[in-house]
C-alpha cells in the first residue's frame, strides 16, 4: 500500500471513529457511558483517536489545506458539545442533554462532509506533491 493511500485511508477511518464517539456520548444519555465514568476521554478533543492523528501527523502532512485547517473549530466545537451532554445528563438535565445531542447530530454531519471535503483536497495534493 503507498504511503498516499494510507493517509487518505485516515480520513475515512476518522468518520468510523467519530461515528462511534458519538454513539458513545448517546449512550451516556442513557446511563451507560462505556467509557466507566473517565468522561475526559470522550471531552478531550486531544486524545481522541481522530485528535491524535489530526493534530500529529495529519496537520504535518495536510496542515497547508485550508479545507484540513477547517475541520479543527468544528472538532473542537464537537467534544465541548459532547462534554456538556455527558456533564447534563449527570446532572438529571436529560431534556438539556437531549436537545444538545441533537446540535450535536447536525455538526456531527456537517464535520462528516468536512472530511470528504478535506480528503478530496489532499487526495489531489498528494498527486501532484507525493510525501
Amino acid at each position: 500500500m503507498l504511503m498516499s493511500d494510507y493517509e487518505l485511508m485516515m480520513f475515512d477511518l476518522a468518520k468510523v471513529d467519530h461515528m462511534l464517539w458519538v454513539t458513545k456520548i448517546d449512550n451516556c444519555l442513557s446511563e451507560f457511558c462505556p467509557e466507566g465514568g473517565n468522561y475526559s476521554t470522550l471531552s478531550d478533543y486531544t486524545i481522541c483517536k481522530f485528535g491524535v492523528w489530526y493534530y500529529g501527523k495529519g496537520m504535518k502532512l495536510f496542515g497547508n489545506l485550508s479545507s484540513f485547517t477547517a475541520i479543527d473549530e468544528l472538532h473542537k466545537k464537537l467534544h465541548a458539545l459532547g462534554g456538556d451532554i455527558i456533564s447534563a445528563s449527570g446532572n438529571g438535565e436529560k431534556e438539556r442533554a437531549q436537545r444538545l445531542f441533537e446540535e450535536l447530530t447536525i455538526l456531527s454531519h456537517q464535520l462528516v462532509n468536512l472530511l470528504e471535503v478535506a480528503k478530496h483536497d489532499a487526495s489531489s495534493s498528494l498527486k501532484s506533491n507525493p510525501p
